[in-house]
């Protein structure tokens, strides 16, 4: 990616209660096992620009943005989106 990581700063599952199935515990994004399914062959290519200001990328790379750790979910919401899960599970509050 071009952005080199800092140690990550995830506490342990013991320490933090309930972790994200994507997440291993040093904090990256990982696949998941899912058992008996079907295998399905699959190719996926990605490209990105992205311009920021400078203290947005510093920031980045000391993983210190208000909404934390922003380059794993983007990491965890890119497996869900291949493995085809983001159709079946909810990331939101469900609207009434």
């Amino acid at each position: 990616m071009g952005v080199k990581r800092a140690a990550s700063s995830s506490a342990p599952a013991s320490d933090a209660g309930p972790r994200l199935s994507h997440v291993d515990e040093s904090g990256e994004a990982r696949m998941v096992d899912v058992g008996g399914k079907t295998p399905t062959a699959r190719v996926a290519r990605v490209g990105a620009r992205v311009w920021m200001a400078p203290e947005t990328l510093r920031l980045l790379e000391e993983q210190a943005l208000p909404k934390g750790d922003v380059l794993t979910v983007a990491k965890v919401a890119g497996i869900m989106a291949a493995s085809g899960r983001a159709r079946s599970s909810r990331c939101a509050i469900p609207s009434r």
